[in-house]
């Protein structure tokens, strides 16, 4: 038998479950720009990596035909764009083998539409020239 007091049902009131939402909206509100910066960051860094791979075989390329490539792919430095790379990025070589010595740039602009866009490009030169050198760290 029950004492005379009537059991209380268990579970949560609105008011309990409105509190755990709204707190649980304040911290998603406040993860997100840390998560997206987070993105943006590995990005760059899958970007940077590509660049570091291509100067290196940009210089291996050098040594076999006396002058470097414009050609990414096949024919050139075979190399594949990681999907983290393409879908951020455009990455182009320019290459000026008529100067003494051989030169070459590589640059990483960011693609319209991509959550790289404000952070802009990226340089990397034969000189070993990083650019924005802050990105570069």
């Amino acid at each position: 038998m029950h004492s005379g007091l009537a059991a209380r049902e268990h579970g949560f009131s609105l008011v309990e479950l409105m509190v755990v939402v709204v707190i649980a909206g304040i911290l998603a509100s406040i993860a997100y720009p840390s998560y997206t910066a987070h993105l943006v960051r590995a990005n760059r860094s899958a970007a940077q990596s590509l660049m570091l791979d291509a100067a290196a075989r940009q210089e291996r390329f050098l040594l076999d035909r006396r002058g470097y490539t414009d050609v990414l792919g096949a024919g050139g430095l075979n190399i594949s764009l990681p999907q983290e790379v393409s879908t951020n990025y455009n990455i182009v070589l320019a290459v000026d083998n008529n100067a003494t010595p051989p030169i070459y740039t590589i640059v990483a602009t960011p693609l319209p539409g991509s959550r790289q866009i404000n952070d802009g490009a990226l340089t990397l030169t034969s000189q070993g020239t990083k650019l924005p050198a802050e990105k570069w760290q």
